[in-house]
């Protein structure tokens, strides 16, 4: 992480050219203002490494790219701005009034934006809803269940009468060995 200006001595930082026209007391309001930036940044790194975290407890990320690392920092972001956005929204609609009305349709859209974001950049690293402890992928779109084997073959590579079980059918099968 590169250095902060707050992390400097306040002495080095006074003798700076741009601070050095400063009175004493603005000189101690921007510093202090350095100071809590300094902090809010450190807790947002730390819930970031906590949802990082929560991911590495759901999924297996050991053979992530670099680039799958930063797409998943980026979800880890957008879902953290998503819930800071969705308490904000909250209190504006206890406080409803003319003058935040436009405020509100304006952060209903970034809201918006943001579930479409996250919801692609979970397509993007395969992120899937998964019963893990079965090895069962369900797809919540068309009820279909998919049983995973080490080679986590497709349900349309499955030989012979497999192959041709309708997939309401197959839900039925890992139900009942469940």
């Amino acid at each position: 992480m590169k250095q902060r200006l707050a992390s400097q001595s306040k002495k080095q930082l006074r003798n700076l050219r741009q601070y050095s026209g400063m009175t004493d007391e603005e000189f101690e309001e921007m510093f202090e203002s350095l100071k809590e930036d300094e902090l809010d940044e450190a807790a947002l790194e730390a819930e970031i490494e906590k949802g990082l975290s929560e991911f590495e407890d759901d999924y297996d990320l050991s053979d992530m790219k670099i680039n799958d690392r930063i797409v998943l920092r980026d979800l880890v972001i957008s879902m953290i701005s998503l819930e800071a956005l969705e308490k904000l929204f909250v209190t504006q609609r206890e406080n409803l009034s003319d003058a935040n009305i436009l405020l509100m349709d304006r952060t209903s859209g970034v809201m918006s934006k943001l579930r479409h974001d996250i919801s692609d950049m979970q397509s993007d690293l395969k992120l899937t809803r998964r019963i893990r402890k079965e090895g069962i992928e369900e797809s919540f779109m068309s009820n279909d269940i998919v049983i995973l084997g080490g080679a986590r073959t497709a349900i349309g590579t499955f030989g012979g009468a497999l192959a041709a079980t309708p997939p309401s059918t197959l839900g039925s099968i890992v139900a009942r060995a469940a």
